[in-house]
């Protein structure tokens, strides 16, 4: 017999509830081995005393969910399963197993068609590299009973969430994260995004951290410490819908690659860049190819004594009238495809 999920939800305006009654009926046989005991199974639900308050709205108790649970696990410390309504709960103490996959996912991306929505409860976790990869059919996703202060590497985290639109990110530490490669890479339906409140002055890898996340129409990361990136190559790559990036607190001064990290962002029409340290930086080609929306461009900071490729730095830069840049910079380096 599969386990099964029933939500009782109570909807009323000034609901008083003198007496409520749940009763549980729940077996190893009946939970699965992923069962734990957020989503214990309800046989029965009692309301008695129903009482209005002065609105005199009536109560309605109503079964939100009746789903069977199809996939459930153990992945390293955590517990997690999957059912027929498409809810992901993962609930524990600890990290996931990344062995299972080639691509070091957790085990239910191998079930990432069958995700809608999650659930996250977890603590101690220290990884949560890939860990919704490729759920490209999940639409709203709870992080807010997740504890990610011990958190190292949030690489790839959401990769591929393509029609995620939105997430609240409230509640993330980031203090302790090295690495954000591509945590929100392939994210093309988030039309807001909000990570104000990230501290990354540890990260020192930001690659394709927005790649491909082409609904965004603004990006504030003025609160953004970047004082230990090295790599902000494709940071930005066809985030084609951006009209607004403030990166205007972007310290660069250890960053040695910054390939395509502009490129195809042709709705910008303006990118404040002056502050911009590139004297470490080795790769810049592609930069802003394609970003034929700017209109001007000042390059008049960058120091390019240590870099080695400029291939095609601002080609296809098709509006651009005024770049204003210091003399070692020749053009052909920059405009040749």
């Amino acid at each position: 017999m599969k386990g099964k999920r029933i939500v009782a939800v109570l909807t009323a305006g000034a609901i008083c509830l003198p007496a409520i009654s749940v009763g549980f009926a729940a077996t190893a046989d009946d939970t699965g081995s992923g069962g734990d005991a957020s989503v214990a199974i309800v046989e029965e639900v009692k309301v008695s005393g129903l009482e209005t308050g002065s609105t005199g709205e009536d109560a309605v108790v109503t079964a939100a969910s009746d789903a069977e649970i199809l996939y459930s696990g153990t992945s390293g410390d955590l517990e997690w399963s999957i059912d027929s309504d498409g809810l992901l709960v993962v609930s524990g103490t600890g990290d996931y197993d990344t062995s299972s996959r080639t691509d070091n996912a957790p085990p239910w991306c191998n079930y990432y068609s069958k995700i809608k929505s999650a659930v996250v409860t977890v603590s101690g976790i220290t990884n949560t590299s890939r860990m919704f990869y490729n759920c490209s059919n999940l639409k709203s996703i709870d992080i807010s009973g997740m504890d990610t202060s011990n958190v190292t590497d949030m690489g790839y985290m959401f990769g591929k969430c393509s029609s995620l639109t939105n997430m609240n990110m409230s509640n993330f530490d980031t203090s302790n994260v090295l690495d954000m490669d591509g945590m929100f890479y392939y994210c093309s339906s988030l039309t807001s995004l909000d990570v104000n409140n990230f501290n990354t002055s540890n990260v020192t890898s930001m690659y394709a951290m927005f790649c491909y996340c082409s609904c965004l129409t603004s990006l504030n990361l003025s609160n953004f410490n970047t004082s230990n990136v090295t790599d902000m190559g494709s940071m930005f790559k066809e985030c084609n819908g951006l009209e607004k990036l403030d990166i205007s607190s972007f310290n660069t001064s250890k960053v040695t690659y910054m390939e395509s990290m502009f490129y195809g962002c042709n709705s910008l029409t303006s990118l404040d860049v002056s502050n911009f340290d590139t004297s470490s930086v080795a790769y810049m080609g592609w930069m802003f190819q394609g970003c034929n929306s700017l209109m001007s461009l000042d390059l008049s900071n960058f120091d390019t004594s240590n870099t080695v490729e400029t291939s095609s730095m601002l080609n296809e830069c098709n509006d651009l009238k005024i770049i204003i840049a210091p003399a070692n910079l020749i053009c052909n380096d920059f405009c040749q495809s």
